[in-house]
């Protein structure tokens, strides 16, 4: 055995388990799976060097040592092939190739092969046939064998990695307006801008590149129609400009590509492109955000003896976009940037049912009494909450828990403050209509007389008809339920200030909301680690989620007895699991419209916004009397995201701000959603 080779194997593996270790930080930080698995590669491949670095005089004696050796080098070389020439489950999209990857590569490869020259046959199987008894084809196979392995557990756990994604925060610039810190986005958002130059000089110039102000990654392109009628784009290194020659960036010619936007481009956003130039002239240039190439000159700039019209780039998302379900029976007026809700395949959304569920959700009659409708305790003008701590029943039982708000309860992942087995407004929805601990409408026992109201009622046998039209009897309580769901669907808010703001309007916040939004967003507060995404929180589904993520938290409201405790008829999913770590466990929820839905807290006992962020400033709640006394600060079960900050009153000031901000006037005001009748009188 040459002497070097022992030392080169180590060494190897050793400089390629710290590049992994450096590496994985960054990684982690858009693509937490990807940085999990070089961190735990790198650690593995530092502990066998360290190890291997004390055998190294007899390794070729050690058959175990030397075969994690070969698979700790030619399995990663293994899985970085299948990772970036098949498929990846580890990331977003292949890690490009930079200096860290030519280099671990580069060492990879040279353990490998020094482990195969110094291994000794104890490693291969006896009973081999002659021909395969060769070290090297016995360390190949082992490499190829743990590559092809850890590439297929990725694969098979591929649709459970989300979960990683959803737990982790990713940043986007403030000042662009983008905050989603929940999935990144599976395909990033590009577009192109154009726009026609004229060179007014004497003397001819070369554009030669484009820079912005971070918002996506701008490149000079060409599009052209190959032979086969192929379109095919290609960089350009720079375009001339002969003096006094118009020349045109369009879609079937030169433009600029911009990729990876940190947000979707709305019509009416501006974004400014500086054109650099040989020269080296540099040129600003608004471009305004359009869906269609403008019909008339849309603008004109004269600078730098360079003549600029018609800057445009192409809009991503419409205002008003229209979003059609899949059987097309529906149409969603969505906010712009919000995905299409998930809808059971058992309740489709059809317009007449919503509107049969907008009378039913207003109608006192549903409940037993006659006395109490759903809207009683979800009122629009307070966001779909009741404004009290606690709600009351149609016969006088009091909730235990406040109203929880109806905004956006399409995306809700759980439904109700503590139950992570209702996943469908359709199961939820029979809670309060049917309940008797505590009794809410109280229908149980009065089922028949209930039904027996809107069979009588002339324009509820039309609207029951329209909505189950292939049914001879409509009047169902089943019915009811997919009705009064369908209606819940289309409580979906996303025009508040901050919602403009993230649209472009730079107007929409003022400047103490805007520091609030900077402040709610750090890592100092760690808001956004539960309220998070386009609804707020990290309780959020939509059409395409691949992963149902249930999160439930203790923010050390209570602490009873010294020991977690919580109210006996308020300890949160402890109630449906018996589990002692789930004490006091309780949905985050959205944060919209949140100005409007005081008191806080799943039992209301905290009645305003600022007393909900000094609250989390002292990282829980010391009640100092009483039958909850306790230092909710010390709960064992408390989350480790509520782990207290310092801020000044202005900061405060600024959270409330921005927190105020989340108002959307538009969906308290809503004619679609509000009382039809009302509205008829």
């Amino acid at each position: 055995m040459a002497r070097p080779l022992p030392f080169l194997s180590c060494a190897a593996a050793f400089i390629s388990g710290v590049i992994h270790l450096i590496i994985a930080p960054d990684h982690f930080s858009h693509a937490p799976a990807h940085g999990l698995f070089f961190g735990v590669v790198g650690l593995a491949q530092v502990a066998w060097a360290t190890l291997a670095w004390q055998k190294r005089a007899v390794l070729s004696r050690f058959a175990g040592l030397l075969s994690i050796g070969i698979l700790l080098s030619g399995g990663v070389i293994v899985v970085w092939l299948l990772t970036h020439f098949a498929w990846t489950p580890y990331a977003q999209e292949p890690h490009p190739i930079d200096w860290s990857t030519v280099v671990t590569k580069a060492v990879e490869l040279a353990a490998l092969v020094a482990l195969l020259i110094i291994a000794e046959p104890q490693i291969i199987p006896p009973r081999l046939p002659r021909a395969l008894r060769s070290r090297q084809v016995v360390g190949l196979a082992l490499s190829v064998v743990a590559g092809l392995g850890v590439w297929g557990v990725g694969m098979l756990t591929e649709p459970y990695l989300p979960a990683l994604w959803h737990s982790h925060d990713h940043h986007h610039d403030h000042n662009h307006g983008a905050h989603d810190h929940s999935a990144p986005a599976i395909i990033p958002i590009n577009t192109a801008a154009y726009f026609s130059i004229v060179n007014a000089g004497r003397e001819p110039d070369i554009l030669v590149a484009i820079s912005n102000d971070g918002f996506g990654e701008p490149a000079l392109h060409h599009t052209a129609v190959d032979a086969e009628q192929v379109v095919r784009m290609r960089d350009l290194a720079g375009v001339t400009l002969h003096p006094h020659t118009r020349v045109d960036f369009t879609p079937a010619s030169n433009h600029i590509m911009l990729e990876r936007l940190p947000r979707d481009l709305y019509e009416g956003d501006t974004i400014t492109l500086t054109l650099h130039f040989e020269s080296g002239r540099a040129l600003p240039v608004e471009f305004e955000a359009r869906l269609n190439p403008p019909d008339t000159r849309l603008n004109f700039l004269n600078a730098e003896n360079f003549q600029v019209s018609n800057a445009w780039v192409r809009a991503t998302r419409s205002l008003n976009d229209l979003i059609a379900s899949g059987d097309g029976a529906y149409e969603w007026r969505l906010p712009s940037g919000f995905p299409l809700p998930r809808v059971p395949d058992n309740n489709p959304m059809t317009a007449e049912k919503v509107e049969l569920g907008r009378y039913l959700f207003y109608d006192p009659r549903l409940s037993g009494s006659g006395t109490m409708s759903c809207s009683s305790c979800h009122l629009q003008e307070y966001a779909f909450t009741d404004g009290r701590t606690l709600p009351v029943g149609s016969t006088g039982d009091i909730h235990p828990r406040n109203s929880p708000t109806l905004t956006n309860a399409a995306y809700n992942a759980t439904l109700t403050w503590s139950n992570p087995n209702l996943l469908t407004l359709e199961r939820q929805i029979v809670i309060p209509m049917f309940g008797e601990h505590p009794v809410e409408m109280g229908i149980t026992g009065s089922e028949d007389a209930v039904l027996a109201r809107f069979r009588a009622d002339p324009q509820y046998r039309e609207l029951f008809t329209a909505a189950f039209p292939d049914q001879s009897d409509p009047f169902t309580f089943n019915n009811i339920v997919l009705a009064l769901a369908s209606f819940n669907r289309t409580l979906i808010s996303g025009n508040s200030p901050y919602d403009r703001y993230l649209r472009g309007e730079r107007n929409a916040l003022s400047e103490s909301a805007r520091r609030g939004m900077e402040l709610f967003f750090s890592e100092d507060l760690e808001c956004h680690h539960c309220h998070t995404g386009f609804n707020l929180t990290l309780s959020t589904v939509s059409a395409n989620t691949t992963f149902n993520e249930r999160p439930f938290f203790n923010t050390g409201l209570y602490n009873i007895d010294g020991r977690g405790a919580y109210p006996p008829d308020n300890t949160g999913i402890h109630e449906i699991t018996n589990n002692p770590a789930d004490m006091g466990r309780f949905r985050p929820p959205t944060l919209r419209n949140v100005a409007l839905t005081a008191p806080y807290m799943h039992d209301g006992s905290i009645a305003t916004l600022e007393e909900v962020i000094r609250f989390y400033m002292d990282g829980g709640r010391v009640i100092e009397s009483g039958p909850y006394a306790g230092d909710g600060r010390a709960n064992p079960y408390k989350s480790g995201l509520v782990a207290g900050f310092s801020i000044s009153e202005q900061d405060i000031a600024d959270l409330v701000a921005f927190l105020q901000s989340l108002t959307d006037e538009t969906f308290i005001t809503d004619p679609r959603l509000s009382n039809p009748f009302t509205a008829n009188r």
